[in-house]
């Protein structure tokens, strides 16, 4: 007979929830659980792997996270997971359908500062590249943007 005992429960829940994530294959991710099982303290950083490595290969289900990952960039969360969520925004800015949404939230001044090292974690080279790359794939196709970020 198995007994429910919450005290040694959670960490078992816990553990069988990162050993999933572990093994979960980033084409079939569910990027809306993703994003509620970041806010776990304990899975936030292999939520926000898997969202990394999800974004890498479609676009579907982030829209409505985009100020969400923004929010990430600038928490107090540790290092990894907020340069993880500026690499997830980085990919996102290659399709087009999300180019307008990351604009919407102020992504296009948010990249420019970051690549000019404002911030702890931005005085980072990764995270200026990160987001140079970001910013070119956003003003790809406005050449508006294009020469607003040349003179920024």
């Amino acid at each position: 007979m198995l007994l429910y005992n919450s005290q040694t429960s959670v960490p078992v829940f816990i553990n069988l929830l990162r050993t999933i994530l572990a093994h979960a294959s980033s084409k079939v991710a569910d990027v809306e659980a993703l994003f509620k099982l970041a806010s776990i303290p304990q899975l936030q950083e292999i939520a926000i792997r898997n969202l990394e490595a999800a974004s890498t290969m479609r676009h579907q289900g982030f829209e409505p996270h985009i100020s969400e990952l923004f929010d990430l960039v600038y928490s107090e969360a540790p290092e990894k997971a907020r340069l993880s969520g500026l690499v997830i925004i980085a990919n996102l800015c290659i399709k087009e359908a999300m180019r307008s949404k990351i604009l919407e939230v102020g992504g296009f001044e948010t990249l420019i500062a970051i690549i000019r090292g404002e911030g702890v974690l931005f005085k980072k080279v990764e995270a200026q590249r990160t987001a140079a790359k970001g910013l070119s794939n956003l003003v790809a196709t406005r050449r508006e943007l294009r020469l607003k970020a040349i003179t920024d």
